[in-house]
């Protein structure tokens, strides 16, 4: 079990008796705001295994790179896929900064 499950185990369990006291409006809020957790979470897996390769080093997976060989290449032999993931990285990070969410991750 990784740390981020564990942690969350134990926070679940500090919060389940206050989450009894609770009325089921109060305590769907509280889930919403534990879920919110986790979506910050996966926002900024998606970040580092979808755009940052683009970056970086490459990716692993065959499906991506085949889409990017048929994104073709410019006259000087560069892929244009990595350039579509960077504007698509961009668009990203500007829909988390209007929102205030970019600091998380």
């Amino acid at each position: 079990m990784d740390d981020c499950k564990l942690k969350g185990i134990v926070e679940w369990s500090r919060l389940k008796p206050s989450l009894i006291k609770l009325d089921q409006d109060e305590r769907e809020e509280v889930l919403i705001m534990l879920k919110a957790q986790d979506m910050v979470s996966a926002l900024s897996e998606i970040a580092n295994d979808i755009f940052r390769p683009a970056r970086k080093h490459g990716y692993n997976d065959r499906e991506i790179n085949e889409l990017i060989d048929k994104c073709g290449t410019d006259k000087d032999g560069d892929y244009y896929g990595p350039e579509l993931i960077g504007l698509l990285e961009d668009k990203f990070y500007i829909i988390m900064n209007e929102r205030g969410i970019n600091g998380f991750f």
